[in-house]
């Protein structure tokens, strides 16, 4: 299994998984307040998650034009923000391999990383806002590929640094866009 179709396989299979089993309405939690600040192009409780009702109304924008049900619509965004989250979490673990050296051969290297993006994404938080309107799927749709960036093998070290761990210049730079609450 080559190592860039490891991602794209782990994440299809948790998209399509989250996507078949997802709600089909409103549910529990922040659910009925972020389809409302969705629909309605409007703030949230604190800290107002502003990237996801950006995201979010784009892609109910396109529901809208479809014809489909925007709870439904805003299930199926958490599904493919968590497909995202798997294949980066796949990604990060090639990554990883490559950074310490590990060589197991090609097949066995594909295989781990397979399994650990569908650990992630089928894991049970994971899993679980991936069938309902919340912000954490795509929080993990960021931080997953982030991770995958910042460990791969031509990373930046920090000073005095032997090697193993993903580099602090590139978290940093990170870290802003990642943020849900303003600064």
């Amino acid at each position: 299994m080559t190592r860039r179709f490891a991602p794209v396989l782990a994440g299809l299979a948790v998209a399509m998984a989250a996507f078949l089993c997802r709600a089909p309405g409103v549910v529990y939690a922040d659910a009925g307040e972020l389809l409302t600040a969705v629909a309605l192009k409007g703030v949230a409780h604190p800290p107002g998650f502003p990237l996801y009702l950006l995201l979010g109304g784009l892609w109910c924008d396109a529901a809208r034009l479809a014809g489909a049900p925007l709870a439904s619509a805003l299930n199926a965004f958490s599904s493919v923000c968590a497909g995202v989250a798997a294949g980066g979490a796949t990604a990060a673990a090639n990554a990883l391999m490559d950074r310490l050296g590990l060589a197991p051969d090609r097949i066995d290297r594909g295989l781990l990383a397979l399994a650990g993006g569908l650990l992630t994404g089928f894991g049970l938080t994971l899993f679980d806002f991936a069938q309902t309107i919340e912000v954490y799927a795509l929080h993990m749709a960021f931080v997953a590929p982030a991770v995958a960036l910042a460990s791969r093998p031509g990373a930046r070290r920090t000073p005095g640094e032997p090697g193993g761990s993903p580099s602090a210049p590139a978290s940093q730079r990170a870290g802003p866009w990642l943020s849900t609450t303003p600064r």
